[in-house]
Protein backbone atom coordinates (compact mmCIF):
# COMPACT_ATOMS: atom_id res chain seq x y z
CA UNK A 1 0.00 0.00 0.00
CA UNK A 2 1.41 3.35 -0.81
CA UNK A 3 2.41 5.83 1.66
CA UNK A 4 0.24 9.00 2.46
CA UNK A 5 2.03 11.83 1.38
CA UNK A 6 3.66 14.14 4.21
CA UNK A 7 1.76 16.99 3.96
CA UNK A 8 -2.33 17.53 4.70
CA UNK A 9 -4.55 18.40 1.72
CA UNK A 10 -5.06 22.23 3.02
CA UNK A 11 -0.80 22.13 3.21
CA UNK A 12 -0.68 20.92 -0.73
CA UNK A 13 -2.81 23.61 -1.74
CA UNK A 14 -0.98 26.44 0.68
CA UNK A 15 2.11 25.05 -0.54
CA UNK A 16 1.24 25.39 -4.93
CA UNK A 17 -0.26 28.55 -3.93
CA UNK A 18 2.83 29.90 -2.49
CA UNK A 19 4.63 28.08 -5.61
CA UNK A 20 2.63 29.87 -8.03
CA UNK A 21 3.80 33.56 -6.97
CA UNK A 22 7.51 32.90 -6.71
CA UNK A 23 7.62 33.59 -10.54
CA UNK A 24 5.78 36.92 -10.48
CA UNK A 25 7.33 38.11 -7.87
CA UNK A 26 10.76 37.60 -9.38
CA UNK A 27 9.69 39.31 -12.48
CA UNK A 28 8.50 42.19 -10.50
CA UNK A 29 11.65 42.90 -7.96
CA UNK A 30 13.66 42.25 -11.40
CA UNK A 31 12.37 45.15 -12.96
CA UNK A 32 12.20 47.42 -10.49
CA UNK A 33 15.88 46.80 -9.31
CA UNK A 34 16.91 47.34 -12.85
CA UNK A 35 14.95 50.28 -13.23
CA UNK A 36 16.81 52.20 -9.85
CA UNK A 37 18.34 55.37 -10.50
CA UNK A 38 21.46 55.01 -9.01
CA UNK A 39 24.42 57.44 -9.29
CA UNK A 40 26.82 55.09 -8.20
CA UNK A 41 28.22 52.36 -10.68
CA UNK A 42 29.43 49.91 -7.95
CA UNK A 43 26.23 49.73 -6.62
CA UNK A 44 24.40 49.23 -9.61
CA UNK A 45 26.96 46.52 -10.25
CA UNK A 46 25.51 44.88 -7.03
CA UNK A 47 21.99 45.65 -8.09
CA UNK A 48 22.53 43.82 -11.71
CA UNK A 49 25.14 40.88 -10.85
CA UNK A 50 24.67 40.59 -7.25
CA UNK A 51 21.02 40.90 -6.22
CA UNK A 52 19.06 40.26 -9.25
CA UNK A 53 21.38 37.42 -10.69
CA UNK A 54 21.21 35.34 -7.00
CA UNK A 55 16.78 36.04 -6.79
CA UNK A 56 16.74 34.31 -10.28
CA UNK A 57 18.96 31.79 -8.82
CA UNK A 58 16.61 31.62 -5.74
CA UNK A 59 13.93 30.81 -7.99
CA UNK A 60 15.14 28.36 -10.19
CA UNK A 61 16.24 26.41 -7.02
CA UNK A 62 13.16 26.19 -5.83
CA UNK A 63 11.71 25.47 -8.97
CA UNK A 64 14.14 22.40 -8.94
CA UNK A 65 13.05 21.16 -5.35
CA UNK A 66 9.53 20.78 -6.71
CA UNK A 67 10.69 19.24 -9.43
CA UNK A 68 12.36 16.61 -8.10
CA UNK A 69 10.17 15.91 -5.07
CA UNK A 70 6.97 17.64 -5.15
CA UNK A 71 4.96 18.59 -2.28
CA UNK A 72 2.17 15.57 -3.51
CA UNK A 73 4.78 13.03 -3.68
CA UNK A 74 5.04 10.58 -0.93
CA UNK A 75 7.41 7.79 -2.03
CA UNK A 76 11.15 7.90 -1.16
CA UNK A 77 13.44 9.43 -3.07
CA UNK A 78 16.56 8.02 -4.51
CA UNK A 79 19.62 8.69 -2.98
CA UNK A 80 20.38 11.15 -6.25
CA UNK A 81 17.54 12.46 -5.42
CA UNK A 82 18.22 13.62 -2.46
CA UNK A 83 21.54 14.49 -2.53
CA UNK A 84 20.29 16.60 -5.53
CA UNK A 85 17.66 18.08 -3.45
CA UNK A 86 20.53 18.86 -0.68
CA UNK A 87 22.43 20.91 -3.71
CA UNK A 88 19.55 23.21 -4.60
CA UNK A 89 18.98 23.75 -0.50
CA UNK A 90 22.65 24.56 -0.08
CA UNK A 91 22.81 26.83 -2.69
CA UNK A 92 19.72 28.52 -1.71
CA UNK A 93 20.94 28.70 1.94
CA UNK A 94 23.96 30.63 0.82
CA UNK A 95 22.20 32.63 -1.63
CA UNK A 96 19.40 33.75 0.76
CA UNK A 97 22.22 35.05 2.52
CA UNK A 98 24.17 36.59 0.18
CA UNK A 99 20.42 38.70 -1.39
CA UNK A 100 20.55 40.41 1.88
CA UNK A 101 24.03 41.24 1.64
CA UNK A 102 23.87 42.71 -1.62
CA UNK A 103 20.89 44.67 -0.21
CA UNK A 104 23.23 46.12 2.51
CA UNK A 105 26.47 46.75 -0.55
CA UNK A 106 23.85 48.56 -2.46
CA UNK A 107 23.31 50.76 0.43
CA UNK A 108 26.72 51.44 0.89
CA UNK A 109 28.02 52.33 -2.52
CA UNK A 110 25.48 54.35 -3.15
CA UNK A 111 26.19 56.03 -0.10
CA UNK A 112 29.41 56.09 0.00
CA UNK A 113 28.94 54.80 4.02
CA UNK A 114 32.48 54.99 6.13
CA UNK A 115 33.27 54.18 9.53
CA UNK A 116 34.26 56.39 12.19
CA UNK A 117 37.88 56.83 10.52
CA UNK A 118 36.56 58.04 7.17
CA UNK A 119 37.62 54.47 5.98
CA UNK A 120 35.80 51.70 3.75
CA UNK A 121 33.85 49.14 5.48
CA UNK A 122 35.64 45.82 6.21
CA UNK A 123 33.50 43.69 4.16
CA UNK A 124 32.58 41.57 7.32
CA UNK A 125 30.63 44.78 8.60
CA UNK A 126 28.51 44.95 5.53
CA UNK A 127 25.01 43.47 6.17
CA UNK A 128 21.67 44.00 7.22
CA UNK A 129 22.30 41.81 10.28
CA UNK A 130 21.62 42.95 13.70
CA UNK A 131 26.16 43.02 13.93
CA UNK A 132 26.02 44.89 11.58
CA UNK A 133 25.35 48.03 13.60
CA UNK A 134 27.45 51.01 11.48
CA UNK A 135 25.49 49.84 8.07
CA UNK A 136 21.89 49.46 10.31
CA UNK A 137 22.55 53.18 11.99
CA UNK A 138 22.62 54.62 8.40
CA UNK A 139 19.09 53.31 8.01
CA UNK A 140 15.46 55.51 8.73
CA UNK A 141 13.99 54.84 12.26
CA UNK A 142 11.63 52.93 10.33
CA UNK A 143 13.76 50.82 8.28
CA UNK A 144 15.37 49.74 11.42
CA UNK A 145 12.26 49.24 13.27
CA UNK A 146 11.46 46.81 9.84
CA UNK A 147 14.47 44.76 10.38
CA UNK A 148 14.31 44.76 14.08
CA UNK A 149 11.07 42.88 13.73
CA UNK A 150 13.05 39.90 11.93
CA UNK A 151 15.49 39.63 14.32
CA UNK A 152 14.50 35.88 15.10
CA UNK A 153 14.54 35.11 11.03
CA UNK A 154 17.98 36.71 11.04
CA UNK A 155 19.22 34.26 13.52
CA UNK A 156 18.07 31.39 11.85
CA UNK A 157 19.47 32.38 8.44
CA UNK A 158 22.75 33.08 10.13
CA UNK A 159 23.37 29.30 12.13
CA UNK A 160 21.97 27.80 8.96
CA UNK A 161 24.31 29.11 6.77
CA UNK A 162 27.45 29.48 9.37
CA UNK A 163 26.57 25.51 10.09
CA UNK A 164 26.56 25.01 6.03
CA UNK A 165 29.59 26.92 5.75
CA UNK A 166 32.06 25.81 8.87
CA UNK A 167 30.19 22.92 10.69
CA UNK A 168 27.61 19.93 9.56
CA UNK A 169 26.31 21.08 5.93
CA UNK A 170 22.70 20.58 5.36
CA UNK A 171 21.04 17.11 4.00
CA UNK A 172 18.17 15.57 3.32
CA UNK A 173 17.92 12.17 4.89
CA UNK A 174 16.90 8.92 2.66
CA UNK A 175 14.66 8.14 5.61
CA UNK A 176 13.43 8.27 9.12
CA UNK A 177 12.77 5.67 11.82
CA UNK A 178 9.80 5.07 13.83
CA UNK A 179 11.33 4.51 17.17
CA UNK A 180 9.65 0.71 17.04
CA UNK A 181 12.20 0.23 14.13
CA UNK A 182 15.29 1.46 16.24
CA UNK A 183 16.62 -1.60 17.47
CA UNK A 184 16.17 -3.67 14.30
CA UNK A 185 18.04 -0.76 12.19
CA UNK A 186 20.97 -0.77 14.59
CA UNK A 187 20.94 -4.60 14.26
CA UNK A 188 21.22 -4.10 10.57
CA UNK A 189 24.07 -1.49 11.05
CA UNK A 190 25.95 -3.77 13.27
CA UNK A 191 25.91 -6.39 10.83
CA UNK A 192 26.52 -3.48 7.73
CA UNK A 193 29.56 -2.86 9.85
CA UNK A 194 30.81 -6.58 9.81
CA UNK A 195 30.27 -7.33 6.07
CA UNK A 196 32.12 -4.05 5.14
CA UNK A 197 35.33 -5.47 7.48
CA UNK A 198 34.86 -9.01 5.74
CA UNK A 199 34.92 -6.95 2.10
CA UNK A 200 31.18 -8.96 1.42
CA UNK A 201 29.68 -5.99 -0.57
CA UNK A 202 27.53 -7.94 -2.02
CA UNK A 203 25.76 -8.86 1.56
CA UNK A 204 26.64 -4.90 2.43
CA UNK A 205 24.13 -4.26 -0.68
CA UNK A 206 21.88 -6.98 0.63
CA UNK A 207 21.41 -5.26 4.54
CA UNK A 208 21.40 -1.59 3.25
CA UNK A 209 18.06 -2.07 1.47
CA UNK A 210 16.69 -4.32 4.47
CA UNK A 211 18.14 -1.41 6.54
CA UNK A 212 15.91 1.38 4.07
CA UNK A 213 13.08 -0.58 4.12
CA UNK A 214 12.65 0.05 7.84
CA UNK A 215 11.85 3.75 7.00
CA UNK A 216 9.50 6.35 5.73
CA UNK A 217 10.53 9.65 4.10
CA UNK A 218 9.61 12.78 5.40
CA UNK A 219 10.42 15.71 3.60
CA UNK A 220 12.99 17.83 5.61
CA UNK A 221 15.88 19.17 5.95
CA UNK A 222 18.64 19.80 8.77
CA UNK A 223 22.46 20.18 9.63
CA UNK A 224 23.38 18.13 12.85
CA UNK A 225 21.49 16.38 15.58
CA UNK A 226 24.32 16.64 18.00
CA UNK A 227 23.49 20.48 17.86
CA UNK A 228 20.05 20.24 18.75
CA UNK A 229 18.93 21.52 15.09
CA UNK A 230 15.22 21.03 14.55
CA UNK A 231 14.50 19.27 11.14
CA UNK A 232 12.15 21.60 9.10
CA UNK A 233 10.00 20.86 6.01
CA UNK A 234 12.27 22.04 3.12
CA UNK A 235 9.25 23.40 1.02
CA UNK A 236 7.90 25.61 3.56
CA UNK A 237 11.16 27.02 4.69
CA UNK A 238 12.22 27.81 1.08
CA UNK A 239 8.79 29.71 0.41
CA UNK A 240 8.98 31.56 3.60
CA UNK A 241 13.01 32.12 2.89
CA UNK A 242 11.99 33.61 -0.61
CA UNK A 243 8.86 35.49 1.39
CA UNK A 244 10.73 36.80 3.45
CA UNK A 245 13.50 38.10 0.54
CA UNK A 246 11.26 39.44 -1.26
CA UNK A 247 9.80 41.26 1.49
CA UNK A 248 13.03 43.04 2.74
CA UNK A 249 13.45 43.62 -0.76
CA UNK A 250 10.47 45.59 -0.74
CA UNK A 251 11.38 47.53 2.05
CA UNK A 252 14.36 48.17 0.74
CA UNK A 253 13.22 49.97 -2.65
CA UNK A 254 10.61 52.24 0.37
CA UNK A 255 14.02 53.24 2.18
CA UNK A 256 16.16 54.30 -1.37
CA UNK A 257 13.01 56.39 -1.85
CA UNK A 258 12.45 58.07 1.97
CA UNK A 259 14.67 60.82 0.98
CA UNK A 260 17.65 62.07 -1.01
CA UNK A 261 21.28 59.83 -0.40
CA UNK A 262 23.43 61.67 1.10
CA UNK A 263 27.14 60.36 1.79
CA UNK A 264 27.41 58.68 5.61
CA UNK A 265 30.31 58.48 7.58
CA UNK A 266 29.24 57.10 10.91
CA UNK A 267 30.54 58.71 14.37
Amino acid sequence: MPASPYYKPHQLVELQDGYSTVNPAYERLMGEYLSLRLTNEAAYEYVRHGFVRRLGTLKRCIENVYSIYPPERSDKPSREECLDLAINLQSFMFNVFGCIDNVAWIWVKENHVKDNRARPLQDQHVGLRPTCVTVRGTFSPEFQQYLLSRGGWFGYLENYRHALAHRIPLYVAPYTLHRSKLDEHNELERRKHKAHQQRDFDLWLQLDVEQEALGTFTPWIMHSFSENAAPIPFHYQILADWNTVVEIADEFLLELGRSPRPAFSVD
